[in-house]
C-alpha cells in the first residue's frame, strides 16, 4: 500500500503495470482466428464428466485441453481456467486433476490446459519442464517473441473457448 499511496492511484498503477507488461511481451495478436476447437473424447467419472479438448490459439498452434463439468447438470455453470505451472505433466499433474474434479463437485467447470513445454506440447524430447520453457524462451528472443506472450494468448484463447459453449455462464 505504501508504493501506492492512496487509493485513487491505483487506476494510474494498474496502467504502469500493464505498459510494462506489454513492453515485455510484445504485442498480442490483434485477430482473433477461429478456435477450431474439437472434443476428442469424453470420460464419465464418479459424478463428473472430463471432455479431451483441442483448440487453436493461434491458426495451427494447438492447446490440448480438460474441460470438468458435474455430469448431471443441464444449468448454465460458472467456470475457472485453471492454467497450470511447470509440471511436467501439465493439465495431466495430480493436483490439477484434483483441483478441477473438485470444482465439477462443487458445481462449476474447470478447463485446464497445456502450457507451452508441459504435457501434450513438451515442444522439446528431454529435458526437465523448466529446462524446456527456458530453451522455448531463449528460441523466441531470438526471433524477437516472449514465451509469455504465448501464454497469455493462450489463456486470452481460453476465455474465448469458454464463452462459445452453451453450459458456461
Amino acid at each position: 500500500f505504501e508504493l501506492i499511496g492512496a487509493p485513487e492511484n491505483v487506476d494510474a498503477l494498474r496502467q504502469q503495470v500493464r505498459e510494462k507488461l506489454r513492453e515485455m511481451w510484445g504485442p498480442l495478436p490483434t485477430d482473433e482466428s477461429p478456435l477450431n476447437p474439437q472434443i476428442l473424447g469424453t470420460l464419465e467419472r464418479d459424478g463428473l464428466t472430463v471432455e479431451k479438448i483441442l483448440f487453436e490459439s493461434r491458426p495451427g498452434f494447438l492447446v490440448p485441453a480438460n474441460l470438468y463439468r458435474p455430469s448431471q447438470s443441464s444449468e448454465r455453470l460458472p467456470a475457472v481456467i485453471v492454467a497450470c505451472g511447470h509440471d511436467p505433466l501439465g493439465k495431466a499433474s495430480e493436483l490439477t486433476q484434483r483441483f478441477c474434479a473438485l470444482l465439477a463437485r462443487h458445481g462449476m467447470i474447470g478447463l485446464a490446459y497445456d502450457p507451452v513445454g508441459c504435457g501434450e506440447r513438451p515442444q522439446f524430447a528431454s529435458g526437465s519442464a523448466a529446462e524446456r520453457q527456458r530453451a522455448l524462451a531463449i528460441h523466441c528472443t531470438s526471433v524477437g517473441l516472449n514465451l509469455m506472450n504465448y501464454r497469455a494468448w493462450d489463456c486470452r484463447r481460453a476465455v474465448d473457448y469458454l464463452e462459445q459453449r452453451p453450459d458456461v455462464d
